[in-house]
């Protein structure tokens, strides 16, 4: 063998060597993946995921399981970003198809639904997922025509389908439109709550219900939801603040102040929201006597922050305090300084 050919397989080897070496690595990666998943890790499934993807780029397992991770998350551009990668490379992917035509109808992009609902169909028509695109598919266009009888029928068959695919979430979109343009609330709150309970980080679920629950009249359930909401996303400001107005609205002053010095006392140092909200609430329905006090204790904890100051030198000047008002913004600008 001559010096030449020598090199000459020596580089081949080195090469197929590699690439075999990165197809291993993707491998890894991805099975590790798998298993931080399994354990309900997140963050690191995700970049053992992007990792087997910088190793091998056209690996189909790791694109799909990224996807249907943002999905799970409520990132649906991203997770109809990968899906589409994955048709791209491989366009008879069921998975990545159909989920593609679900996206489409989930995010109003129609363009997208229609593409890949024909897809679905044209690949596996009588799976139960391609059959829930069709269905929604013939919502839609009902919808569209103002025609009302037959949505209803699809509604029906949308009903029976669900019992083997009780997860759909296209199924689930086309009752919950369904039974509120027929005002069944109940019905329409049973969807929703499956909704959330696969969902929960998903804040427009939350509204959604909140008002269906309106629609009822029922004051009770609102209050219990609010509640409720409260506890499942305690740093959701927005509901903190329903909760309010809908206690005000119902006369119950006292559990309203009850409501905001809680949520002040659980505030932490930086965060002078619920102090603020707390003071103005005083001043409109106690006595500026209770708010300044309370002003000034809210102050002691947070005294750096400067809202807190500048309320209290407002308050003191409504008052006629304007020396003192005037002192002290002063100290708080030379304690800046």
């Amino acid at each position: 063998m001559s010096v030449r050919k020598f090199f000459v397989l020596l580089a081949t080897c080195l090469v197929l060597t590699g690439c075999d070496s990165a197809e291993e690595k993707a491998q890894d990666h991805y099975e590790r993946g798998l298993e931080l998943l399994a354990e309900g890790d997140n963050a690191r499934a995700r970049l053992e995921f992007r990792n087997a993807l910088r190793q091998v780029d056209t690996m189909i397992e790791p694109r799909l399981a990224l996807a249907r991770l943002n999905r799970s998350e409520g990132s649906l551009r991203l997770a109809k970003r990968d899906f589409l990668r994955a048709a791209e490379q491989d366009p008879e992917n069921l998975e990545a198809v159909t989920a593609l035509g679900e996206l489409g109808f989930e995010m109003r992009d129609w363009d997208t639904f229609e593409r890949y609902t024909d897809a679905a169909v044209t690949l596996a028509s009588n799976t139960p997922a391609v059959q829930a695109l069709e269905i929604a598919r013939e919502y839609r266009l009902a919808v569209l025509d103002g025609d009302e009888a037959v949505p209803a029928s699809l509604m029906e068959d949308a009903k029976a389908l669900q019992s083997d695919i009780p997860a759909n979430e296209t199924l689930r979109q086309i009752l919950i439109d369904g039974y509120l343009r027929e005002s069944r609330f109940p019905e329409a709150l049973v969807q929703i709550e499956a909704a959330i309970s696969a969902s929960p980080d998903q804040m427009q679920l939350y509204d959604l219900k909140l008002q269906v629950l309106a629609q009822t009249d029922d004051a009770s359930a609102l209050e219990t939801e609010l509640r409720r909401m409260i506890v499942r996303i305690p740093d959701e400001a927005s509901v903190q603040a329903r909760l309010h107005q809908f206690l005000l609205a119902d006369g119950r002053i006292d559990e309203a102040e009850t409501q905001l010095r809680d949520r002040a006392a659980a505030a932490t140092a930086d965060d002078d929201s619920a102090a603020i909200d707390l003071v103005n609430f005083l001043l409109l329905y106690r006595t500026p006597t209770v708010a300044m006090e309370t002003l000034e204790t809210a102050i002691e904890t947070s005294p750096g922050s400067v809202r807190l100051q500048a309320l209290r030198a407002a308050l003191l000047f409504e008052n006629g305090a304007y020396d003192k008002a005037i002192a002290s913004m002063q100290g708080r600008c030379r304690h800046a300084g």
